[in-house]
């Protein structure tokens, strides 16, 4: 296929502003969810001397429980 074919339609690139060419919108956006993780409070549980706190044990994923089968 030459780059002369009549059925090659060829299309042009869209115009990027400033802050599309600089990826300024996606850094601050990458910074905002960095610092909110940052300031949030922290979920890490000292797991021998202090159990999770579950609030609903049936729905509980991280539970093991057996199911006798039929």
């Amino acid at each position: 296929m030459s780059p002369d074919d009549p059925n090659i339609r060829w299309i042009e690139e869209p115009k990027l502003g400033l802050s599309g060419r600089m990826y300024l919108p996606l850094v601050v956006q990458g910074l905002t969810t960095t610092v909110k993780h940052l300031f949030s409070p922290k979920l890490t549980v000292n797991f021998p001397e202090e159990r999770p706190k579950v609030g609903n044990p049936l729905i509980y994923r991280g539970v093991h429980r057996f199911e006798q089968g039929s």
